[in-house]
């Protein structure tokens, strides 16, 4: 079943329920902020303004991720209010796309697909509409929540080649993967399945359109999004597709930059 809300808080939003999970997207930047089975998936800020963007849940980073000089960090499409395109739903699922109609620089069409049910799915797709090339880079800014970081496993980066951003540096993932301190990782390479166990909670992230993968989580830093908020009881674990090399779309040209959660 899927209904339209509005509160103070979040604005216009969509609540799914089916027989196996709950759902809440805002169209603020189409920010998917909540999904609940036995408990809930995503982390979110304790902010009680959320005029600008929604801090959790999975944000949109689009047209491109990261920094861009005189740019808003991660694009302009999380800020943006984007629009109900398709809804589809049976008993076991239902499928929320949404579209975003902001201007840019180029034409485009941006297409957001959320399939709710055991699984969560997010498909991202981007089609060139215009008459010449454009580039572009995308993620999915995930917060999970976690009881607290020292508590979590995280397995699938064992070996790994990754870009340690606090430093600059590039380093292998040996051994086992923690937190001690503020981490901002790009790893490479990452074909398979990730699993977060948290006790008894078991989270899967996989992505078949894109290897890289960014972990982040401030910790006890200057983090200046939420200063009263709790870093320790979220970790950021990002699909990216485009860092340090841009995707090159070409006229009527579509790219898709696909997550699927399991949680269990």
């Amino acid at each position: 079943m899927v209904s339209f809300k509005k509160d103070a808080l979040f604005g216009e939003y969509v609540e799914v329920s089916t027989s196996c999970a709950t759902a809440k997207i805002a169209l603020l930047g189409a920010t998917l902020f909540s999904y609940k089975k036995k408990s809930e998936l995503f982390w979110l800020s304790s902010s009680k303004d959320f005029t600008k963007e929604i801090v959790g849940g999975v944000s949109i980073c689009w047209p491109y991720f990261g920094r861009r000089e005189n740019e808003p960090i991660h694009g302009f499409a999380r800020g943006c209010k984007w629009k109900i395109f398709n809804i589809s739903e049976d008993e076991k699922q239902s499928q929320i796309t949404l579209s975003l109609d902001a201007t840019w620089r180029y034409k485009y069409r941006l297409h957001y697909t959320i399939t709710i049910g055991e699984k969560l799915t997010l498909e991202l797709s981007t089609t060139n509409e215009d008459c010449k090339d454009f580039n572009i880079s995308c993620a999915f800014h995930s917060y999970l929540s976690v009881s607290h970081i020292k508590n979590i496993s995280l397995f699938g980066l064992e070996s790994k080649n990754y870009l340690d951003a606090t430093n600059g540096e590039k380093k292998t993932q040996n051994g086992e993967f923690f937190i001690d301190g503020e981490c901002d990782r790009v790893y490479e390479g990452i074909f398979d399945e990730l699993s977060l166990v948290d006790g008894k909670k078991k989270v899967g992230i996989y992505s078949n359109s894109s290897s890289q993968v960014v972990i982040w989580n401030p910790y006890e830093t200057k983090e200046p999004l939420a200063l009263d908020d709790d870093f320790t009881k979220m970790i950021c674990i990002e699909n990216v597709d485009g860092f340090g090399l841009d995707i090159n779309l070409k006229p009527k040209q579509t790219h898709t930059l696909r997550a699927l959660f399991s949680h269990r």
